[in-house]
């Protein structure tokens, strides 16, 4: 039986040292763990930028783009009355935000005394559930769930040539990080506001190289 030679040992010694400190075995064997900050902002400005098929909700610490939903926006155009209830705070109401993007899931809640027989059908058309409330009163309502996905930026001065939200929505954003990384650097927000050839009505933009050849997850980068 032949031994191992000495010269064989330090060589296999040699590359085991070196695939430990490489990047992609050290992510295997020293899994990061991902830590969450939560945050409060209130969305007090929208807008549809329907060129780019864009959903704009202006916070006061953040600027959050989203990709366009046609329901939401359906929803969000024929709410003149405001009693469309966009419930951003209960279950099963989630924010997430990271370096690269931020997602968004809540409920919309149709409720028949307040809301235009025409939405009603609407949303029996788009899959929105009937349910009876488990109180007392056992007041029906459609319901359905939405999900967005998007980017956030630092604000600009853009926010209040937008349209106001009657009622600001305060949301709770769980910021995810990296137990070696903890800042989180984010670009300004590309929201600008163009004039139209009659310098008189304004349409809301997105300004910079977002739309010259990168997207907009390239910019954050």
């Amino acid at each position: 039986m032949q031994s191992i030679k000495i010269p064989y040992i330090n060589t296999l010694l040699l590359v085991v040292i070196v695939l430990l400190f490489s990047g992609c075995l050290t992510k295997n064997l020293f899994k990061e763990t991902v830590h969450y900050k939560h945050y409060k902002d209130k969305i007090v400005y929208y807008d549809i930028d329907n060129e780019h098929k864009k959903i704009l909700f202006i916070g006061e610490k953040y600027h959050y783009v989203f990709d366009s939903n046609e329901e939401l926006t359906y929803l969000i155009t024929h709410n003149e009355k405001m009693n469309i209830i966009f419930d951003v705070n209960n279950f099963p109401a989630k924010f997430i935000a990271t370096k690269e993007k931020v997602t968004a899931s809540f409920r919309i809640k149709l409720i028949p005394e307040k809301v235009s027989n025409e939405l009603i059908e609407w949303g029996m058309k788009h899959h929105f559930n009937k349910t009876i409330d488990s109180g007392w009163f056992k007041q029906p309502y459609y319901e359905s769930d939405m999900y967005l996905e998007g980017y956030r930026y630092l604000p600009n001065d853009v926010g209040e040539k937008l349209t106001k939200i009657e009622k600001p929505l305060e949301i709770s954003v769980a910021e995810a990080y990296l137990d070696t990384n903890y800042a989180i650097d984010l670009m300004m927000s590309p929201i600008t506001i163009a004039f139209d050839a009659a310098g008189l009505a304004t349409v809301v933009v997105l300004s910079g190289i977002g739309y010259t050849g990168l997207a907009i997850h390239d910019m954050i980068k």
